[in-house]
């Protein structure tokens, strides 16, 4: 596959951080979107020139918005999206 630049959401764990992680070696340009700024430098240490962690809440249309615009920036386009970002809840669940 050719280099993409892909935006990788809920890039701080989980299978946004392995997708991430992937990306990566492959060594595709990636934005790490996550909430926390702390989290994403944790799970994503290494920066070679392939990563740019953006820290945002998805929910908001600035923050979506904001790393589209930081991803054409830094790579100068955006191929994709994975949207590995979620919140669980136990509301109903005994």
């Amino acid at each position: 596959m050719k280099k993409q630049t892909v935006l990788v959401t809920g890039a701080a764990s989980g299978i946004g951080r392995a997708c991430a992680r992937k990306l990566l070696d492959e060594e595709h340009d990636v934005v790490a979107l996550d909430l926390k700024q702390e989290a994403l430098a944790a799970a994503l240490p290494e920066d070679f020139g392939h990563l740019l962690r953006f820290a945002g809440d998805v929910s908001r249309h600035e923050c979506c918005t904001g790393a589209i615009a930081a991803a054409i920036a830094r790579f100068g386009k955006l191929d994709a999206v994975t949207h590995w970002a979620a919140m669980h809840s136990d509301i109903g669940h005994d």
